[in-house]
């Protein structure tokens, strides 16, 4: 937990005007929330400059790394504000902070599947048909009767799924023409991921540039109100 000073002169004027009490926490309370905003816009911004964000997932990304709940709200005596990364099922953002290790989502595998070539470019989302659970890859026969003469070619692999794919060792591919495949997934033990966030530090840095300033222009702001009332 963070603490900010400022010293603010026109705090001191406050104290003669009528309602004073109230008009000191809501310069406080708005203070406070703006500079909860400048954290928000200042994490997301972070979050945009070290990862690719693609398009279908952008702006959910952007919501889930800086949420603000509550708000500062002097009417229920509140006088915080939280900036926090969204907590969601499967959701690896709040983990960048400090770095983990990367495991399987599925508690029946102890393999990640890193995306290859399901991915059509860099900046691209994986198409939703290529989801791994979508292609509901499972143990499969191999053709012909039991006892008949194996043929030399055409085997299918033991582990098949729709739109052609399959596991060759620790590799799924996908048939995409007569003898040609392409790799989907790689599947790998799991692995450290570093640390490639520092919105703890970042939100400190902005609070401490920014409370000040705001507290001063909302002290002011219920001053010039009051005397034009």
């Amino acid at each position: 937990m963070a603490s900010f000073e400022a010293n603010v002169d026109s705090v001191r004027a406050l104290r003669f005007l009528r309602d004073a009490p109230r008009k000191m926490s809501f310069a406080i309370a708005n203070s406070i929330n703006a500079t909860a905003r400048k954290v928000q816009a200042a994490e997301r911004e972070q979050l945009a400059s070290r990862f690719t964000l693609r398009p279908g997932t952008r702006e959910f990304l952007l919501r889930q790394a800086s949420i603000i709940k509550p708000f500062a709200d002097p009417r229920e005596g509140r006088f915080e504000a939280k900036v926090a990364v969204g907590q969601r099922p499967r959701l690896l953002l709040p983990k960048y902070e400090s770095g983990f290790t990367r495991e399987s989502f599925r508690s029946s595998s102890s393999k990640v599947a890193v995306p290859a070539g399901a991915r059509p470019s860099r900046t691209a989302s994986i198409p939703s048909e290529l989801y791994l659970r979508n292609l509901a890859l499972k143990k499969v026969r191999a053709r012909g009767r039991v006892g008949a003469r194996r043929r030399k070619t055409g085997a299918r692999p033991a582990i098949a799924g729709r739109l052609g794919s399959y596991l060759a060792g620790s590799v799924i591919f996908q048939r995409v023409g007569r003898g040609v495949s392409k790799a989907l997934y790689v599947l790998a033990r799991p692995f450290r991921v570093s640390a490639r966030l520092g919105w703890i530090a970042t939100a400190r840095r902005t609070a401490e540039r920014t409370f000040p300033g705001e507290l001063k222009r909302q002290v002011e702001d219920a001053l010039e109100h009051a005397l034009k009332g």
